[in-house]
């Protein structure tokens, strides 16, 4: 807490924290709408507006690991990882969640095999149950 009244106090970025691919859908518009699981309870994150969003943090192009490495933790990759081989982060907003069956719904655009999460989330489609990456709450109290 700070000791200026006026000055909100900083909240703590919560650690990332993994997540796997459970559901995935095409959608109208060149998009596919993935199913997440998180491992951190749906019903203990604050999701009390509408637009809540997530950081996905992904392996970049040419990574000599991957998140299904039991070796590799959210949490702690940006410590043991090389620059170089550090995960890329993007920012989604959730489409809908369900406390009940631990899934979040995210929407991605497909557009070629250019980027990072895209190429990614088309591939998810094929094989839904192999991929999966780190997620976690964003700095603003979201999901």
């Amino acid at each position: 807490m700070t000791d200026n009244p006026r000055q909100p106090a900083r909240r703590r970025r919560p650690a990332p924290g993994p997540a796997t691919v459970t559901a995935t859908r095409r959608i109208p518009g060149g998009m596919v709408r993935l199913t997440l699981t998180p491992e951190k309870p749906v019903s203990a994150m604050d999701l009390q507006y509408t637009d809540h969003y997530v950081k996905l943090l992904f392996p970049p192009v040419g990574a000599t690991w991957s998140w299904e490495d039991a070796t590799i933790d959210p949490a702690t990759v940006r410590d043991v990882l090389p620059k170089e081989q550090l995960p890329v982060m993007r920012t989604y907003t959730l489409r809908s969640w369900d406390t009940e069956a631990n899934t979040v719904d995210i929407d991605f655009v497909i557009h070629g095999d250019q980027g990072i999460a895209g190429p990614w989330a088309a591939e998810a489609d094929e094989d839904p149950e192999g991929l999966g990456t780190g997620v976690r709450r964003s700095v603003g109290g979201t999901v």
